[in-house]
């Protein structure tokens, strides 16, 4: 589950990508943007970790309170960072060091309250699964399905996702940054959860699987294996996987085994 490291010169383009978008307003302006972190404790169980990252010196939020069993150590958090900008890029520097290598942090820009911004992306913590209207959880701190939930959002639904942001930077699985554009539009909210097509919900079960996958394979292989970068690792089980479909491996145990076949090779 661990994504490539970032880079020195990654964190000064993403620090200098945040204050971008605060620059041009006055920080004393009531309509100057809030830069927020969000972050999923799930990948730092150990409270040493968590003391590291230290999310409770800001004011933030977590998103899943409203779901039973979701305890602080297991929650994606909306975190308001400082504007001003050293502390604004202590906090950066910060956040991307205790959360280098693993898959839990990305940023948000936006106009709208700290209040109504959470309670907006809260709403896009869970989905309603077409036909039935079952609700299930959408991991929308977790960067390596990022991209793909925001895919797998109808044009309207996606639309009502980014309306209240000017922009929502995220780590990529390589360690590069990702920027997705709002519409700044933060008056425009979200009145419920998204609404999902089963195909949709199917195409987010595939992309989640190579990572799957890989955190079964990985405590079998071979200490070269480890050693590689993990956005590699994740390629050749894609590829694997790719090839064990073609040939008619279609079930979860044969691709694995299919898979596990490959690394021993």
């Amino acid at each position: 589950m661990r994504i490539d490291p970032l880079s020195r010169e990654n964190v000064e383009l993403l620090t200098e990508a945040l204050r971008r978008h605060t620059c041009a307003v006055d920080a004393s302006d009531a309509s100057a943007p809030g830069i927020y972190a969000m972050v999923d404790q799930l990948f730092l169980p150990g409270a040493e970790d968590r003391r590291q990252l230290a999310i409770a010196q800001w004011p933030n939020r977590n998103l899943l309170d409203h779901l039973g069993g979701a305890d602080d150590q297991n929650s994606v958090f909306l975190v308001v960072l400082p504007n001003n900008g050293e502390r604004l890029n202590a906090a950066i520097r910060r956040l991307c060091r205790a959360c280098d290598g693993w898959p839990m942090l990305s940023f948000v820009v936006s106009r709208a309250p700290f209040a109504e911004l959470s309670e907006h992306l809260r709403k896009y913590t869970e989905a309603r699964l077409a036909p039935d209207d079952d609700e299930y959880l959408l991991r929308i701190g977790d960067t390596r399905v990022l991209s793909a939930i925001l895919n797998s959002l109808g044009t309207t639904q996606r639309e009502t996702l980014l309306a209240p942001l000017m922009a929502w930077l995220h780590i990529d699985r390589n360690g590069s940054i990702i920027e997705t554009p709002g519409l700044d539009c933060p008056d425009r909210l979200a009145r419920d959860m998204p609404h999902l097509a089963a195909e949709c919900w199917q195409a987010l079960i595939d992309a989640a699987w190579p990572d799957a996958v890989l955190a079964q394979l990985d405590p079998l292989a071979p200490a070269s294996w480890q050693a590689g970068l993990p956005s590699r690792r994740h390629a050749a089980v894609t590829q694997w996987l790719q090839e064990a479909t073609q040939i008619g491996h279609d079930d979860p145990a044969t691709q694995i085994a299919y898979c596990l076949s490959q690394l021993e090779t």
